[in-house]
């Protein structure tokens, strides 16, 4: 930017104003002659005049006796603008004190709502007692602000410049305020004037890899994360794979529905009104409009026994009997299902008439598997996306040569593409046209 600025200014100035200085300054009468300047004021602009011109014709008289080293002064001047510009570290845009600080809290991806709200909620207080900090505001939950539910988003704003500290000694400051509090991460950034970045991100710089087989993307991001985590010139390494998280899968057992007469509808209806937040109504005020959501009671999310609690009516008859037997408790209404009695193998059976309320555990197979948080995708094609910062001591130059070292060294399938987004991007495409603007300074 500097250079393309400084490029600029010099055509402007010398496309408009050298010609005008030159059409004021070097006029015909200004130039002195013997025979029109006499006195000691004509005089005194003869010697000066002279002076100038014979300055100029020994420096041209000297270049062209010794052309040889003229020539080898402008192969020197270009081969060290040529290394300067190769060897100097180079970045995007300088960063600004703006005043704000966005912060990303980062916590184990098999938390719950509730642990990274209170979370998030002790790491706002500890920022908010800096003071250094007007306030904080806090955004927990995915959606449109947190790209996953163990993610908290943070918007820190800071006082007046005199009152405090700056970026370079507050940021660690804050950073060591939380680092006491365990179970969490926190990655800030402060907040710039020119935001080239569309992704919600923990850290400064993302570079994204994409490829049809998201078990092989997969694999290799692990290991293109690890290997970039050893490298000096990155920090806050990380990526957005998010794979070990905590789902509940429900095969439903279609026999055993059909032979009860629960049709598979209905067990999906009901599945998504306990846990689905069906909104049923909405409610209309002068200044505003509330939703009525029909859930489970929070405080049965956490039951063990809440797909025992949860029950379908059934349209057929049949009876449960040996390990599919559930106890319904007390009975209250008249087609519910009562007990038929104990067997002579003491298993305990079920008979369910017409209309009967079935438990949705003896309809259903549960279990606990891991799953991805969130499934990334980049030009439609799965990703995964490798956030990193750059390490202090380094620039943002090294860091992208050191991104492209570890791309080839860890034999990455060629159907694997590798690509910087957001200010990197900006950062890497912006080189070719630095390399253009010195070309152009240089002619």
């Amino acid at each position: 930017i500097v250079l393309s600025i400084a490029v600029g200014i010099s055509m402007i100035v010398s496309l408009t104003l050298t010609p005008m200085m030159c059409a004021y300054l070097l006029r015909r009468e200004n130039v002195p002659h013997e025979e029109v300047e006499t006195g000691a004021r004509g005089g005194g602009r003869r010697d000066w005049w002279d002076r100038l011109v014979a300055a100029y014709a020994r420096s041209l008289d000297w270049v062209f006796d010794h052309q040889r080293l003229t020539m080898l002064v402008l192969t020197a001047t270009v081969a060290l603008t040529v290394l300067l510009f190769v060897s100097m570290p180079k970045g995007l845009l300088p960063e600004q004190d703006t005043g704000m600080i966005t912060g990303v809290v980062q916590a184990d991806e098999t938390i719950a709502f509730e642990a990274m709200l209170e979370r998030t909620r002790r790491v706002a207080e500890a920022l908010r007692a800096d003071p250094a900090v007007t306030g904080v505001a806090a955004f927990v939950g995915a959606g449109s602000i947190n790209p996953t539910l163990n993610q908290g988003q943070l918007s820190i704003v800071l006082k007046p410049r005199s009152q405090r500290d700056g970026l370079a000694e507050l940021l660690p400051r804050l950073q060591r305020t939380v680092d006491r509090i365990p179970g969490v991460a926190l990655f800030l950034k402060p907040v710039q004037d020119i935001a080239l970045d569309n992704r919600v991100a923990p850290t400064e710089y993302q570079y994204a890899l994409t490829e049809v087989n998201e078990e092989e993307l997969g694999r290799f991001a692990e290991r293109m994360t690890a290997a970039l985590q050893a490298r000096p010139e990155l920090a806050d390494v990380d990526n957005n794979l998010a794979a070990a998280g905590l789902q509940l899968n429900l095969t439903i057992n279609r026999d055993q529905a059909s032979r009860l007469g629960v049709p598979i509808q209905t067990i999906d209806d009901t599945l998504y009104s306990a846990f689905g937040q069906r909104q049923i109504s909405t409610i209309f005020t002068q200044l505003n409009q509330y939703r009525v959501v029909l859930e489970v009671d929070p405080k049965f999310r956490t039951s063990a026994d809440l797909l025992n609690r949860l029950s379908v009516r059934g349209s057929g008859s049949g009876v449960l009997t040996g390990s599919n037997a559930t106890s319904f408790g007390q009975a209250t209404s008249s087609n519910s299902a009562t007990p038929s009695g104990i067997g002579s193998q003491g298993n305990t059976g079920i008979a369910i008439g017409a209309g009967g309320t079935i438990p949705m555990a003896s309809l259903v197979d549960a279990k606990v598997i891991n799953a991805p948080l969130v499934i990334s995708h980049q030009n439609q094609l799965p990703a995964v996306t490798i956030s990193f910062n750059v390490a202090n001591g380094y620039s943002l130059s090294d860091a992208v040569e050191a991104i492209n070292e570890v791309e080839g060294t860890i034999d990455m399938p060629a159907q694997i593409r590798g690509s910087f987004i957001g200010k990197a991007a900006e950062f890497s495409s912006s080189m070719l046209d630095e390399v253009l603007l010195i070309l152009a300074s240089l002619v």
